[in-house]
């Protein structure tokens, strides 16, 4: 069903989402929500990730709450235990030479990890490996990851992400446009926006016409990637810096957003946890008093000029995608705009 303008869309189902960081799965399950779905995260004996719905049939405790015998789960109330298929393989209260009941089964998810994440398929149909997000270089470069909770739709914080005119304003002293206009004044700058099959690609500066292909190094570059992957490049004096961010609806109000950003200085351990993102947290403290008004309010009176073009095609296409209709309506988007705004 389409979305009305004054509400914010749930992002399509049927697409691989992230469970949690790999390294935040060790011995003990994890409880984590995808599109207001509860899942439960652990690893059997393999070391291979399971995922099921975070409910015990017996009397619906949360299975995240329980332990690992092996293989298995075993619940925290009464102590059933489920295999990684979701069947129940012991109920500690059965009497002596009581026959198991049989058909008892948690709902399981198709769960796969392809580093530095666990991934679940949240879709109703088989699970398509091939639509695993890829995070190019991952391998070769040294990173910064993380986790931050917003409490805010998806869209609004996917929208804030591909919002280049808030950076000189917001991120005082964290992010570079807030440092070149605060030592150089506001300056003219234009992007060139394409929509793809898959999503949009913003970039800077523009080409000179439809026909030229997206350059290989730009000097800045934003994609988005159906349902909510996020990411940029842009070049430093001395490298060219990467950021990944996949934003989580864990409840139409709630994202969880996993980021992952290339170290300024290529040095120490690969992949380095840290708790907060500055820029981020940033966001977050705005992000989640305008959630409040979309609340009260809606969406439908606020008021958008030509810089808002990447935040507006983004949204249609996000509505779209939601309704199943993004494949079918692509050729309703300009192909190719070029936005001009002062930063």
């Amino acid at each position: 069903m389409a979305e009305s303008n004054d509400t914010a869309p749930v992002l399509p189902k049927n697409h691989w989402y992230i469970a949690c960081a790999s390294s935040k799965l060790r011995g003990a399950p994890r409880g984590v929500r995808i599109l207001d779905e509860q899942l439960v995260v652990f690893r059997g004996t393999s070391g291979t990730p399971v995922v099921l719905e975070d409910r015990c049939p017996h009397r619906q405790a949360p299975l995240s709450r329980g332990s690992l015998q092996g293989h298995t789960l075993q619940c925290a109330y009464h102590g059933w235990r489920f295999d990684p298929a979701g069947h129940c393989v012991d109920i500690p209260s059965l009497g002596a030479g009581s026959p198991m009941p049989s058909g008892i089964r948690v709902p399981t998810r198709t769960a796969i990890e392809r580093a530095p994440y666990i991934w679940v398929w949240m879709g109703d149909g088989p699970a398509d490996v091939s639509r695993i997000p890829d995070i190019p270089q991952f391998e070769d470069l040294r990173w910064n990851q993380g986790t931050t909770v917003i409490e805010c739709s998806a869209l609004t914080a996917i929208e804030n992400f591909f919002d280049p005119v808030h950076t000189a304003f917001l991120h005082r002293y964290t992010h570079p446009h807030f440092f070149r206009r605060a030592l150089g004044g506001a300056t003219q700058s234009s992007h060139e926006l394409r929509a793809t099959p898959s999503g949009l690609i913003a970039f800077a500066p523009p080409t000179a016409g439809a026909d030229d292909p997206v350059p290989d190094r730009p000097l800045g570059l934003a994609r988005f990637e159906l349902p909510n992957h996020a990411s940029l490049s842009f070049s430093l004096p001395w490298q060219r810096h990467h950021g990944h961010f996949f934003y989580v609806p864990e409840t139409a109000d709630r994202t969880r957003v996993e980021w992952l950003t290339t170290k300024y200085l290529q040095l120490g351990r690969r992949i380095r946890w840290r708790r907060k993102n500055a820029v981020l947290e940033q966001d977050r403290l705005l992000l989640e008093q305008i959630e409040k008004w979309h609340q009260r309010r809606g969406r439908s009176d606020e008021r958008s000029v030509a810089a808002d073009a990447i935040t507006l095609m983004l949204s249609k296409i996000l509505r779209l995608a939601a309704a199943g209709q993004w494949q079918g309506a692509h050729d309703s988007v300009p192909a190719r705009r070029v936005v001009h705004f002062r930063l």
